[in-house]
């Protein structure tokens, strides 16, 4: 769904099929498991691994629209030691469709607002390093 081209990746970019495969399985009651890129300067070490870009990972768990336009909400296990409550919660943990200052379409949960700084917002470029922003990088069918 996203390739940071610094990571010289192999996986093909498919935004559309990324989005069918996570409506059809959540309309089948199925949950989708998500990888996530948090860092761009980290990347996956593994050779064979295609999607170099994805530097975690997050299960999507459902979808919806409010004022802010339609989202994927999702659960992340990593929640920097802040327990079940930021890891889970629908308020914050939510993917949106963004454009970037070229053109080009991805989903991000671009609020500052992750899991992995305890859903604190977190300005990007802080001077702690932090992650501010998760943005979807591939999306794993649930057959």
């Amino acid at each position: 769904m996203y390739v940071d081209s610094r990571t010289a990746d192999q996986s093909r970019y498919n935004l559309q099929k990324g989005i069918d495969t996570i409506i059809e399985n959540l309309n089948e009651g199925k949950s989708v498991m998500a990888g996530v890129m948090y860092d761009s300067k980290k990347t996956v070490q593994e050779k064979d691994y295609a999607n170099k870009s994805t530097n975690h990972y997050v299960t999507i768990v459902g979808m919806g629209r409010d004022d802010q336009g339609v989202y994927f909400s999702y659960y992340d296990n990593y929640s920097n030691g802040k327990g079940e409550s930021v890891g889970t919660d629908l308020k914050n943990n939510k993917f949106r469709l963004l454009t970037d200052s070229k053109g080009n379409y991805y989903f991000a949960d671009a609020d500052n607002n992750i899991p992995l700084n305890g859903n604190q917002n977190v300005e990007l470029g802080n001077k702690e390093n932090k992650p501010a922003r998760y943005i979807l990088t591939e999306v794993r069918d649930n057959e």
